[in-house]
């Protein structure tokens, strides 16, 4: 099955972690975080979620930012919230396309 983007537009689903904006239990209700690396001006904004911004602003802290071409990031953090938000997607069937019928 597809996300309906209709529906459920891609601003909603975080680029670099796959999880939801801003977060799996808040998904679609506010603003999710602007990416560290598109905060200059004329750079495209990019939003992640929140946790991938908290994320961002330790490796940025520390010095070590993940860069954007490496997005999605793969950790266990990561994949936690993907898989959360594959289960939030199925449960709310609404968000999705039906199943072809076979005539």
């Amino acid at each position: 099955m597809k996300v309906n983007k209709a529906k459920n537009p891609e601003k909603f689903i975080c680029p670099r972690c796959g999880g939801l904006i801003p977060s799996n239990e808040e998904w679609g209700k506010y603003v999710g975080a602007l990416s560290r690396h598109t905060r200059s001006r004329g750079v495209p904004p990019v939003e992640v979620c929140s946790a991938c911004g908290t994320e961002e602003a330790i490796e940025q802290h520390l010095g070590e930012l993940t860069a954007i071409d490496e997005y999605p990031i793969i950790n266990d953090a990561t994949i936690a919230r993907r898989f959360g938000a594959i289960a939030i997607m199925e449960q709310r069937r609404e968000f999705l396309d039906p199943p072809a019928v076979n005539d």
